[in-house]
């Protein structure tokens, strides 16, 4: 993995989590521990900002990724579909790199375009305070912050499972 496990810190982040850590050794499960405070990343061309609002009906899907990871390959059309199927309803997509070169996620997307938003953690601090450990992890986040989804990796099984937690989330 590109990043450690750390428990300590820097005392300014532009992501923050709140709550207790979520655990990571289920693919798929509900997840009502924990909130995620703000999201503040740089995009592809510009930043990529995300905050809390309980007033919102959008619902974030947050996919940590990785150029050298076998399965985001097929998460990515997957990712995709969602986003044309769903963007209109109320789902916002953004899928983070950890990759701590940013060439190497652009020759990843030159062959797996994305049609939703891509922002870089190059330093993995992000993923360090969800304590993502495998490629890909995503994260459903209600509109007031609350993660209400996790799974890890990816398969055509647990692609189904997650577009019916998104369907669900969003109430159609």
């Amino acid at each position: 993995m590109p990043f450690t496990r750390r428990r300590a810190l820097p005392a300014i982040l532009t992501s923050a989590w709140v709550g207790p850590a979520l655990p990571a050794h289920a693919q798929s499960k509900p997840s009502g521990a924990g909130k995620l405070a703000a999201l503040n990343l740089q995009g592809l061309d510009t930043g990529v900002a995300w905050s809390p609002d309980e007033g919102s009906k959008t619902w974030l899907y947050l996919d940590f990724w990785a150029s050298w990871c076998g399965p985001c390959r097929l998460s990515f059309p997957w990712m995709n579909r969602m986003h044309e199927q769903w963007q209109a309803q109320g789902l916002r997509i953004v899928a983070v790199t950890v990759d701590r070169k940013r060439e190497d996620a652009l020759g990843f997307l030159r062959t797996h375009p994305a049609k939703f938003q891509v922002a870089f953690d190059t330093q993995g601090t992000l993923a360090r305070q969800l304590e993502v450990k495998t490629m890909p992890t995503s994260l459903l986040v209600a509109p007031d912050g609350r993660i209400m989804h996790r799974h890890e990796g990816f398969t055509a099984s647990l692609g189904d499972k997650a577009a019916q937690t998104i369907k669900e989330a969003l109430g159609a």
